[in-house]
């Protein structure tokens, strides 16, 4: 008897999902905007998958898509047919259409069910939300990672991580598997009804949150009309990324990326502010400040960390990386690259017209990272010495065996 062995999980496609987002809040569907039927769909907030699940129902008819559209990174708005609900004519008379809007914190949709019909028409509407509060890394290795959580009649909480809901008007229950949301409508003859429930979202034991500035106005639009509307979608689309720490709001920085990496990744935050500087100088100057204060300054083998090095990484817990045995600490050094790309921007951003007194004070920081530099040089030598060594003293082997056991490093 043949024993079959259970598959092996894997890490959610992203190409066919949709998403808004505005850091650290991210919302992930399909085009019609169903929320759960692929791996990756959810409501996010920070490193949590708060919910899991959206469902959307309306009596009597299917929800039939024939429109999706994202006119900034955090709106989707989606538009469906109730054919159901029509009458013997052919034409589709009776519309939703639906409006997602996405916030640092928030989540909202507002339903506007639309009749031409002759007749008044009872809608019934259900949504069934199913939280999940399963942590960002095993959604990532395709793992279910769902917690116990608690519903009070107005906030749904597991552990650190909550959300509040509203919904007017409707009629809010739990089963202890899911929350459903009920309305009972009356649509006149040739006339709208309206419905909206909101989401705000909370952790406490997040490490990054929303800046308290918004971003830097964008920059002039070009003659031809095709890259103007390119740029403004552009711009919007990296001022959704920012993102600054509890303690200094005041100081932003650009996330490494949705929906892994959506934090503070050293080599990645300075790359995205060195490409923007001529368009944002001031997140440039805000970047360095933040890395600055994270500066190592002790050696820990654990974390990386060495006097002078600038992180590669913080999260809010320990990252663990399920079936592979990696624990990375929440603030991690293991990077090759930060430190010397800190240096390049604090001389990139002095060059664009960052403000002399701003340079000065995080000039005391380089010291540490040019003797990092060099230490790191004189490594690299030694390495480079023992390879052609080993090289020469053995017979010559094929690909890159020769270098497998060199340590593996961001």
């Amino acid at each position: 008897m043949t024993t079959t062995s259970p598959p092996q999980p894997l890490q959610p496609l992203l190409d066919d999902a949709v998403i808004a987002l505005e850091a650290p809040t991210q919302v992930w569907s399909d085009d019609a905007g169903l929320i759960g039927t692929a791996p990756i769909h959810g409501i996010y907030h920070g490193d949590v998958r708060q919910v899991r699940a959206v469902e959307t129902a309306v009596d009597g008819t299917t929800l039939e898509s024939i429109g999706c559209s994202s006119p900034t990174p955090g709106m989707l708005l989606l538009t469906d047919v109730l054919r159901g609900l029509d009458d013997d004519t052919a034409d589709p008379k009776v519309r939703l259409d639906r409006e997602r809007i996405v916030t640092a914190g928030n989540f909202s949709e507002r339903w506007l069910i639309a009749s031409h019909l002759e007749t008044s028409t009872r809608v019934g509407v259900t949504v069934h939300l199913t939280p999940d509060f399963g942590p960002m890394q095993m959604v990532k290795a395709g793992m279910s990672g769902a917690a116990d959580w608690e519903w009070d009649g107005e906030v749904c909480r597991a552990g650190q991580a909550s959300f509040a809901l509203t919904a007017p008007g409707a009629t809010v229950s739990s089963d202890g598997e899911r929350l459903t949301l009920r309305w009972d409508l009356e649509v006149a003859p040739r006339s709208t009804r309206d419905i909206e429930w909101t989401l705000v979202l909370a952790d406490t034991s997040l490490v990054v949150g929303a800046p308290a500035h918004p971003a830097a106005p964008p920059l002039p639009d070009p003659v031809d009309s095709r890259a103007a509307r390119w740029l403004q979608r552009a711009s919007a689309d990296l001022a959704a990324l920012r993102l600054a720490t509890p303690q200094h709001p005041e100081d932003a920085f650009y996330a490494a990326g949705a929906p892994w990496f959506f934090t503070l990744f050293g080599r990645d935050s300075l790359w995205t502010a060195r490409l923007a500087l001529a368009a944002d100088p001031l997140m440039a100057a805000s970047t360095l400040r933040v890395l600055a204060r994270l500066q190592g300054t002790t050696h820990d083998p654990s974390t990386a960390e060495a006097p002078g090095k600038i992180p590669h990484e913080l999260r809010s817990d320990t990252l663990s990386i399920p079936n592979e045995g990696v624990h990375l600490a929440p603030l991690y050094y293991g990077t090759v690259d930060a430190t010397p790309l800190w240096v390049c921007l604090l001389a990139d951003a002095r060059e664009a017209g960052m403000p002399e007194h701003e340079v000065r004070a995080l000039l005391p920081r380089s010291p540490g990272c040019a003797e990092l530099g060099h230490r790191a040089r004189r490594r690299i030598r030694q390495r480079l010495h023992r390879l052609r060594r080993r090289v020469g003293s053995r017979p010559r082997q094929s690909g890159l065996e020769g270098f497998r056991r060199f340590d593996p490093v961001a």
